[in-house]
């Protein structure tokens, strides 16, 4: 039997996605656990609000974006300052990126059981 070791656990796992669109393959990293916890505060900042709006849940996946989506190297291609416009973008690529980057870090389980939880919290 193989002896675990850290470095075997330490390694932050990278996943290649093509993205059509932009004739492009962008890459989809494990969040940290500081990107997961953005997230997180995020998500509990809209379970507080008395009325939540698409653009909640919008600002949710913009700030999942922004932890995972890498380039080959694996720096990151959008930042915190591109939150906001993130957000305001609709469409397919960032649907794909969305659907991706829920899948690896399983920030949700899925995008309308969210939104049934938080209606049930009101």
């Amino acid at each position: 039997m193989k002896q675990a070791k850290a470095k075997d656990f330490l390694e932050i796992k990278v996943y290649p996605i093509f993205i059509e669109e932009w004739n492009k393959t962008v890459y989809i990293r494990e969040m940290t656990l500081s990107g997961i916890r953005k997230c997180f505060d995020v998500r509990q900042e809209i379970i507080k609000k008395d009325k939540r709006t698409d653009e909640d849940f919008a600002f949710l996946i913009a700030t999942a974006l922004v932890n995972s989506v890498v380039d080959k190297e694996g720096n990151f291609l959008f930042t915190e300052e591109n939150i906001d416009k993130l957000s305001t973008i609709g469409g397919t690529v960032l649907n794909k990126l969305w659907i991706e980057t829920n899948k690896i870090n399983k920030i949700v389980p899925n995008l309308v059981e969210v939104k049934a939880d938080l209606k049930n919290a009101q």
